[in-house]
């Protein structure tokens, strides 16, 4: 329970979150795009001295993190003594893969991770995943927390100053690995606090060799002409730390004093228990490169996550509390989430009117902050682990040039996308047998790709349907006059 006391000021902090909102243009870039924010507009008076529940290790123990969580090796056994033989097989870009046991970095699994899904529990992303202290012999603590999204490698860094990096390896299926105990790596920094959020060093990132220890994590093997760290690269050993994930300063998403709850009870909005139906994965209906997705936990927490080639990720954590009143005929989702490097929670709305399984967004409460999208929009239910696994060199977001292709269904039919924007709907993959043909061309709006049908008889083409892109070789199809929806696979 949070007591009274603890919401002194709070109001004056609302106050600025709301009015920031005029000069972050987080969410409304193409649609809504989080990257490219203007860092430089915040409040610097906003308070981000946030205290950090951080408990110095004590014990090598493997901590059970239930049955999502928890490590299971090879030999069945849980590893607690971790004997590690490390081994000397390696992939082509140099990746530890084999010759004995994974090793967990300082003997313990992240034991909270805000009910957030994991995918892969043995990953080398996951077993990263967690509360780090930089040893070195600075008068300043630094701290590293780091976050696993599908096997994607983040973190934060806090100590003279605070921002984020993204981590990369040569090959897509790096940070997946199970039994990778070291990883050479590429790293881009970013922070509020410098060059406005843009990358660092212009973009080129640091290389170095990252790994598990028994007590962290080691950089070693810096390659001095690469780029700059927010860290100095000779204070690279992390010991882990068994305190809560999201506290640092910077990126304090789970701070009970500027929860969504909290602030909602500041502006005289009543809030009821989370609707099942919100919980789970959601992502803003079309292409991926403005295509948000959102992931609702029952403990109250929510994440957002958005990576466009060449553009610095948006990551957000923070709370949600949902409105007892119907806002517009909506439920009205409120959010107050912190993107990490940014230094304060911003407070969002998400209103919307269940249809069909899927959430299509109306006007929220304009008392409690800006809208994440636009009115109409749609978001539709997505499994976060269908979010690409990052490569350094390639380019993992669906652009519109991207879809052009053939795709058919495990019922039978085959969908053309060609360049000019036409498609061709065939209701079989024998092209020798037409019996049924749909042909027409599409447009890119900001939530979907629009279906229009081509009318040979007054010349006006007809709205036929809209295409979601679920990840890089998936999409489905939904038509307008029959209501159905179908999934199609690249062939």
């Amino acid at each position: 329970m949070i007591s009274g006391n603890s919401k002194k000021g709070f109001k004056s902090f609302a106050a600025k979150g709301i009015a920031t909102l005029s000069m972050v243009t987080l969410l409304f870039t193409s649609g809504c795009t989080l990257g490219g924010s203007n860092f430089s507009a915040i409040d610097k008076d906003v308070n981000t001295n946030y205290q950090a529940k951080l408990v110095p290790s004590t014990d090598k123990e493997t901590i059970d993190n239930g049955t999502d969580s928890q490590i299971t090796f090879p030999d069945g056994t849980d590893n607690q003594n971790l004997n590690i033989d490390n081994g000397t097989d390696t992939t082509d870009s140099g990746n530890v893969i084999g010759g004995g046991k994974p090793i967990i970095p300082g003997g313990f699994l992240c034991v909270d991770n805000c009910g957030f899904e994991v995918y892969n529990s043995n990953s080398f992303a996951n077993r990263a995943q967690g509360v780090y202290k930089i040893v070195s012999d600075g008068r300043v603590e630094e701290y590293i927390e780091f976050y696993n999204v599908n096997d994607n490698l983040y973190a934060f860094y806090s100590g003279n100053g605070y921002g984020g990096m993204e981590f990369f390896t040569d090959d897509r299926s790096g940070f997946a690995s199970e039994y990778a105990n070291s990883m050479r790596v590429k790293i881009l920094s970013f922070s509020g606090l410098t060059n406005n959020g843009n990358y660092i060093s212009n973009g080129k990132p640091a290389e170095m060799d990252m790994t598990f220890t028994e007590d962290g994590i080691e950089f070693t093997n810096y390659d001095t002409s690469s780029g700059d760290t927010l860290f100095a690269p000779s204070e690279v050993k992390l010991e882990r730390i068994t305190g809560e994930m999201g506290y640092l300063d910077g990126f304090a998403y789970m701070d009970d004093e500027y929860s969504a709850k909290l602030l909602c009870e500041d502006l005289d909005i009543e809030t009821t228990d989370i609707p099942e139906e919100i919980l789970g994965g959601w992502i803003l209906l079309g292409d991926l490169e403005s295509g948000i997705a959102f992931e609702f936990t029952e403990e109250g927490y929510v994440q957002a996550y958005l990576k466009n080639y060449n553009t610095e990720v948006s990551f957000l954590r923070g709370t949600y509390a949902v409105g007892k009143e119907k806002v517009n005929g909506g439920t009205n989702i409120y959010m107050n989430i912190v993107y990490f490097g940014m230094g304060q929670g911003l407070p969002f709305n998400l209103c919307y009117e269940m249809e069909d399984g899927n959430l299509t967004l109306v006007k929220g409460n304009s008392k409690y902050g800006e809208d994440v999208a636009w009115e109409g929009a749609m978001f539709i239910p997505y499994e976060m682990s269908n979010i690409q696994r990052q490569n350094f060199d390639g380019v993992a977001a669906i652009s519109q040039g991207s879809v052009y292709g053939t795709y058919v269904s495990d019922d039978g039919q085959m969908l053309l996308l060609t360049e000019g924007d036409y498609f061709y709907l065939y209701k079989t993959i024998d092209l020798d047998v037409v019996s049924d043909f749909v042909e027409g061309h599409f447009e890119s709006t900001p939530g979907s790709l629009e279906l229009y049908e081509l009318d040979y008889v007054d010349g006006n083409d007809i709205y036929y349907g809209f295409i979601a892109l679920m990840d890089q070789d998936n999409l489905s199809l939904t038509i307008k006059e029959t209501g159905e929806t179908i999934d199609f696979t690249r062939y």
